[in-house]
C-alpha cells in the first residue's frame, strides 16, 4: 500500500515496520497501563515532573486511551507523509 502509495519499496517496507512496532508497543502499553481508577495514581509516581503534569493534564481533560491512541497514530502519519517522495 506503502510502496502504490509513492514511496520507494525500501522506504515502504521500513514504515510499514514502523507501523507494526507502533501497535505493537501500544497494545503492551494499554495492557500495562492501570485503568481509570488508578490512572491518578500511577501518574504520581512518574519521576519526570513535565511528563506528569502533561499526563495530569490529559487525564483532567478526560483524554481516553483511543483519544491518545489517535493522536500518536496522526502524528505518526503525518510524519510519514511529509517523509514521501513528491
Amino acid at each position: 500500500m506503502l510502496h502504490r502509495a509513492g514511496y520507494p519499496l525500501g522506504d515502504a517496507t521500513r514504515a510499514a515496520g514502523v507501523l507494526v512496532h507502533f501497535i505493537l508497543g501500544r497494545a503492551v502499553e494499554d495492557q500495562t497501563w492501570p485503568g481509570e481508577h488508578d490512572e491518578a495514581a500511577a501518574i504520581a509516581t512518574i519521576p519526570f515532573p513535565l511528563m506528569a503534569r502533561g499526563l495530569r493534564e490529559r487525564h483532567a481533560a478526560g483524554a481516553t486511551v483511543t483519544d491518545n491512541f489517535r493522536y500518536a497514530l496522526g502524528v505518526l502519519l503525518a510524519g510519514l507523509n511529509a517523509t514521501r517522495p513528491t
